[in-house]
C-alpha cells in the first residue's frame, strides 16, 4: 500500500495526530514545509504521533515516497 490512510484528518489545535504503518515497508510523515515535523521512520505495524499545535492547513509527506501525502486540518 502506497497511501496514507486517511488521506485527509481534522483535529483540534494541541492533539496528537497518529500515524500508522500499515503497509509492509518503512514509512515516515514529513511535514513539507517544516520539517522539524517528522516521525521518523515507522516499521510496518508502528504508530507515532506528531502534535500540532498551530490552525492552520499542514501537509506531510513520506520521505522515501514523496507521492504519499496526507493533509492535516487543524482547528
Amino acid at each position: 500500500m502506497y497511501s496514507y490512510f486517511s488521506t485527509r484528518t481534522r483535529t483540534k489545535a494541541a492533539t496528537n495526530v497518529p500515524f500508522t504503518n500499515v503497509g509492509d515497508i518503512p514509512r515516515t510523515s514529513t511535514a513539507i514545509k517544516q520539517a522539524q515535523r517528522d516521525t521518523g521512520v515507522s516499521e510496518k505495524g508502528q504508530s507515532k504521533a506528531i502534535t500540532f499545535s498551530e490552525p492552520g492547513t499542514h501537509y506531510c509527506i513520506c520521505a522515501p515516497h514523496p507521492w504519499m501525502s496526507r493533509e492535516v486540518i487543524v482547528e
